[in-house]
């Protein structure tokens, strides 16, 4: 469905995992860009309820924080029920997901690494190549080897 606001939404999100599968596995959040226009979930009261019973609901949109977005703009970018990012087929296999993890896989595709990149060297810890979004794609891959 279009967006709640009707306007293509084009910058960060952070997700946080809705279940515990082999695509979330070793992920405490992910950081990634969406850019959409028609990006709004929706579900009748009886899906959603499948969804969760079933614990297809693989990524919820949430604050900075990790708390939930409740509906809010803009942590929840375009009015998806239950602030439902993306969902998984009930063998947990297939992953449908509105954000984009694979345009930030960098470090540096970060919009903020300039930021973080200065906070890493203060604290005196490395600098990684990859972003955290990397493992949702690792965790596939590991699967299927």
């Amino acid at each position: 469905m279009p967006n709640r606001k009707g306007v293509l939404e084009c910058r960060f999100v952070t997700l946080k995992p809705g279940a515990d599968n082999l695509w979330t596995r070793g992920i405490p959040f992910l950081y990634c860009p969406v850019s959409h226009g028609e990006g709004n979930f929706y579900c009748s009261q009886e899906t959603l309820r499948r969804l969760e019973e079933n614990r297809m609901i693989a990524f919820t949109y949430c604050r900075d924080d990790m708390s939930p977005a409740s509906g809010e703009y803009p942590y929840n970018p375009n009015g998806s029920v239950a602030d439902i990012a993306g969902i998984t087929s009930s063998d947990g296999k297939v992953l449908g997901l509105m954000p984009h993890p694979e345009r930030a896989m960098e470090f540096v595709n970060l919009y903020d690494w300039p930021c973080r990149k200065e906070r890493l060297k203060r604290e005196g810890r490395p600098l990684p190549s990859e972003s955290m979004n990397m493992q949702l794609f690792r965790n596939i891959v590991a699967y299927f080897r």
